[in-house]
């Protein structure tokens, strides 16, 4: 079978049921791992893998630990990368097909925000959250990345194995970074309302000094009447399981690691279905953030 778009009839040449240049072909996700390995030389995006002289239009809406590429896609691989997926190309179950939206891009021509898959899903959000507080309010709540920060954000993720503790670590690890350790912290300061009495209280109680950037975000939430106790809550635990995983500590911080753990019930998942978790509550976070701009 061929994959040379030249050669594959398209839908008025197509006879019966024969291969054409808009089959799908299906592949285990496994094949991306040499591409997310690589976030420098590669970029896994919404729909589109992109590396630095070919490119791969994809279907990864998806959470079946499937990918599907069109055939006459296939053919616009260089000849060693073709070998590398075929490898991953597999029969897809009975049930499979194209998600729900690469069927509307794909044969309606919608534009579609992916709708599966939840490290897609959050990467969106945390994108059009961006825009809308900085078109509401004037100032960016979660600073621009740096180049580097970036394209770790970008690389974010679906694990491809149910336990990895290296590939959960670094996405946790970004997910801080591009959230906690982002946040505008000369913003969130300058737009407090300083006349709130709980707020003087605290700040004469604290020698005037407000530290960290959840502790600033806490009291603008506080004076400014958006306070989430369970937003702040969370992401103080996934900052303090960050900040406790790259210690390495032992005994007593041990304990506190258990804890948290069961809160994120690492005890009870795989860390796969954990970081899908992750993804999803952070998403409802960015959409409760983009409520507040309405």
């Amino acid at each position: 079978m061929t994959c040379d778009d030249n050669q594959l009839p398209n839908l008025f040449t197509r006879k019966g049921d024969e291969h054409w240049t808009l089959t799908p072909v299906y592949f285990c996700n496994e094949v991306l791992e040499k591409y997310l390995a690589n976030a420098d030389r590669y970029h896994v995006n919404d729909a589109y893998l992109d590396a630095p002289a070919w490119g791969l239009k994809m279907d990864n809406d998806r959470t079946d630990g499937l990918v599907v590429v069109f055939l006459k896609d296939l053919g616009d691989l260089p000849f060693e990368e073709q070998l590398h997926w075929r490898k991953y190309n597999i029969i897809p179950p009975a049930t499979s097909g194209l998600s729900d939206t690469s069927f509307m891009r794909s044969f309606l021509g919608v534009p579609t925000n992916p709708s599966v898959a939840p490290a897609l899903i959050f990467k969106q959000k945390y994108t059009d959250l961006g825009k809308v507080w900085n078109a509401k309010y004037r100032w960016d709540l979660i600073k621009p990345l740096s180049v580097a920060d970036e394209k770790d954000f970008n690389n974010l993720h679906q694990m491809t194995d149910e336990n990895n503790l290296k590939d959960f670590t670094y996405q946790i690890l970004t997910l801080t970074r591009s959230i906690i350790d982002s946040l505008n912290e000369k913003e969130l300061l300058n737009n407090i309302d300083v006349s709130n009495p709980d707020y003087q209280k605290y700040m004469a109680d604290h020698d005037n000094k407000m530290d960290g950037s959840l502790l600033r975000l806490e009291w603008y939430m506080r004076t400014r009447g958006c306070y989430n106790a369970g937003l702040l809550n969370y992401l103080r635990k996934l900052q303090s399981y960050r900040s406790k995983n790259a210690a390495h500590r032992r005994g007593t911080a041990d304990k506190e690691m258990k804890k948290l753990e069961r809160f994120f019930d690492l005890d009870k998942k795989t860390q796969k279905d954990v970081l899908d978790d992750i993804f999803c509550k952070l998403t409802g976070y960015m959409e409760y953030f983009e409520s507040l701009c309405k």
